[in-house]
């Protein structure tokens, strides 16, 4: 916002940093620790907390303006995704699975829908959770929880146009308003945007099964670099 920052903390703080001045103009408490990137929209600052909390604060005083609160889990991930803006509306993601459009006048909810069914976990299950930011595509969303499923949504109503039974904790590509490209734990896919038909599927643990250090290696991704898709090793390699 021309030389205005906006940082959101891990000690549940939102910063508003002057560059030019090289000063804060104003710094807001609130209830919960932040993840993703604060996002700004008409003159609001939009954060998610890891409590499923989304706040809409004033750009230029912090003041809050609304809050929408979504479902909590009594055993959930401390991994949120940053929302994404359609129209005057923002789409949020939880870890409880939900997926909402929010009006980003009022706070109010414009449709919800769940796209992990809700049952009990242990402490010592994997937790289906959403972490990964969704992605406006026209008049369209696509998300994706980490466990179990992705999903191309009506941006408009909620209603889902595709589903598959693929997860992933990382973002998705798109490539050309035609192609998805997931990552999904050691597989990389690439999907038909329209209708989510699997086109082409590379396993990189079966590609490195003669080499111990990438056969287990957990990989990130994927990013699009001039028509190449990349994913990366904790090891640091590419």
């Amino acid at each position: 916002n021309n030389n205005i920052i906006y940082i959101g903390t891990n000690i549940n703080t939102v910063i508003a940093f002057d560059i030019k001045a090289k000063k804060i103009l104003w710094n807001k408490k609130l209830d919960g620790m932040l993840k993703g990137f604060p996002l700004y929209l008409n003159n609001k600052v939009i954060v998610t907390t890891i409590n499923n909390r989304t706040y809409a604060l004033n750009s230029k005083t912090g003041k809050v303006l609304w809050i929408y609160v979504a479902e909590t889990e009594d055993i959930s991930m401390t991994l949120t995704g940053t929302p994404a803006v359609y129209k005057d509306n923002i789409i949020c993601v939880y870890s409880s699975g939900d997926v909402v459009s929010i009006n980003s006048n009022d706070g109010s909810s414009n449709w919800s829908e769940i796209l992990i069914p809700k049952v009990m976990y242990s402490s010592s299950a994997t937790i289906p959770h959403i972490s990964a930011s969704p992605i406006v595509i026209g008049d369209k969303v696509l998300v994706a929880n980490a466990n179990s499923q992705i999903a191309l949504l009506d941006a408009n109503s909620g209603v889902k146009l595709w589903n598959k039974s693929i997860g992933s904790v990382f973002q998705p590509v798109i490539f050309d308003k035609d192609w998805v490209f997931v990552l999904s734990d050691k597989d990389v896919l690439c999907m038909s945007l329209h209708n989510g038909e699997l086109k082409w599927k590379v396993n990189l643990k079966e590609i490195f099964k003669n080499n111990k250090r990438y056969k287990e290696c957990v990989w990130y991704g994927p990013i699009l670099i001039n028509g190449q898709i990349w994913v990366f090793g904790e090891n640091a390699d590419i």
